[in-house]
Order: structure tokens, then C-alpha cells, then sequence
């Protein structure tokens, strides 16, 4: 008659095998089916309102208000912005300076690339003499992961996979320094091509010559020149 082996040992191994297995973070930026290890985390891009607001001036807009105005429509993407609000007090002190002061404003926010039909003009209730025009838009935001939630030891990592916090830091760094979250959600539209400079290189190239562009005297610095 065959032996049979215990099979006691064996189970407890797959119950300690099963206590090991790592357990992913309770994040919600957490990604739980990433294509790579350090896809782990992602980044939550939405809109958000703006908000900005402007002194009325008899001379019209000044020049940090006009660099203001011009920032906020940059920030904008003509594809996926929506429309900016211009809300002139009523009852202010200068109504003189309120309209002057909005009409510029709406000039800036076109002459920036806003489209004229979205830019509209409204008023509210103010009772204070020194009421500001707010302006008001919907701007991208991206929202990137809360690190150091929770730490692992890595020295119990028996599946050798990336541990849990592996590329949080990473992804919040690009969250926080990304220049327009909406680069995040969709790409921008190709701009066109510059026809005389192209066919300047393939007259160059035609002819035998270098086509690209002289080197900047700045990068002919040398050791002996270089701390000068």
C-alpha cells in the first residue's frame, strides 16, 4: 500500500505565499491595471473655474492688468475653453472708468486669440465704491497623487514587483510642473508649415551646401574664455 504524503506542509506554504502578495494603495489616483511599473499612478486633469479682478482705471486697462488678461487667455486651449465672463459692478463710484475699463478688456481677451462670440459682458449688484470687474473662465487643472500614504518594507517584496509608492513622486512632480494640463488630455493641432524656410533648406541641399542653421557665437566658448 502507497504512502501518502502529508499534505499539511504544503498548505500552510500557500497561505504564507497568499499573506505576502502586495496589496495595491488606497489612492484614488491610483491606477490599478498600469502597462508599466511606473504607470502605476496617474494624473486626474479637470476644469476648474478662474478667476480674476480688475481695478476700474479712468485711463483704461494698466499694463499688469492688460499681462493678466493676456496670461489667462494663453492658458486657454481654443479647442476645449469655454466662454469668459465679464462682470461690471453697478453702483460703483466711476461708471465712466467701469466701462472703459471692461470694453479694453474684452478687446485684450480677443486680440489674445478668444473668440469675439466668447467673450460676453454682464453686470452685477456692487455697493461698494471700489467694486473690481471680475473676469471669470474655466481653465485645466491637472491633480496628481497624495505620496507617502503608506510605506512597505522593501525587503519583504517575495513577488519582486515595484513596491507601492514606486513612481508617485514622479507623477506628482509633472502634475504640479506641467505648463497646460490640457497637454495631458489631448494634443495640440499640428501648426503650419513654414514654406519659404523648407524651400530654402532643399535649395541649399540642391546645391550642396550646409542646411542647418549657423552656430550661436555663444557655443564657441572655450576653457581658457569661458569664466571671462
Amino acid at each position: 500500500m502507497p504512502t501518502m504524503k502529508p499534505v499539511l506542509p504544503a498548505v500552510l506554504g500557500l497561505l504564507l505565499l497568499a499573506a505576502c502578495e502586495d496589496h495595491p494603495p488606497a489612492s484614488a489616483a491610483f491606477n490599478p491595471d498600469p502597462r508599466t511599473p511606473t504607470e502605476q499612478y496617474r494624473i486626474d486633469v479637470a476644469q476648474a473655474p478662474a478667476e480674476l479682478k480688475l481695478a476700474p482705471h479712468a485711463a483704461g486697462l494698466s499694463e499688469t492688468q492688460r499681462q493678466a488678461l493676456a496670461a489667462l487667455a494663453e492658458r486657454r486651449r481654443p479647442s476645449d475653453a469655454s466662454d469668459i465672463t465679464l462682470k461690471a459692478p453697478e453702483g460703483g463710484a466711476d461708471p465712466n472708468s467701469t466701462y472703459r475699463t471692461v470694453t479694453e478688456a474684452r478687446e485684450v481677451l480677443i486680440g489674445a486669440g478668444v473668440a469675439p462670440e466668447q467673450v460676453h459682458i454682464v453686470s452685477y449688484a456692487a455697493a461698494e465704491a471700489d467694486a473690481p470687474i471680475v473676469v471669470e473662465a474655466m481653465n485645466f487643472v491637472a491633480r496628481g497623487p497624495q505620496c507617502g500614504q503608506a510605506w512597505e518594507n522593501l525587503a519583504f517584496n517575495f513577488a519582486n514587483g515595484p513596491y507601492e509608492q514606486f513612481g508617485c513622486a514622479v507623477t506628482a512632480n509633472i502634475a504640479a510642473q506641467v505648463a497646460d494640463p490640457a497637454d495631458l488630455q489631448s494634443p495640440r493641432p499640428s501648426t503650419d508649415t513654414d514654406a519659404n524656410r523648407r524651400q530654402g533648406v532643399f535649395d541649399k541641399y540642391r546645391a550642396g551646401m550646409l542646411t542647418s542653421s549657423p552656430p550661436e557665437p555663444q557655443a564657441k566658448a572655450t576653457f581658457s574664455s569661458a569664466g571671462q
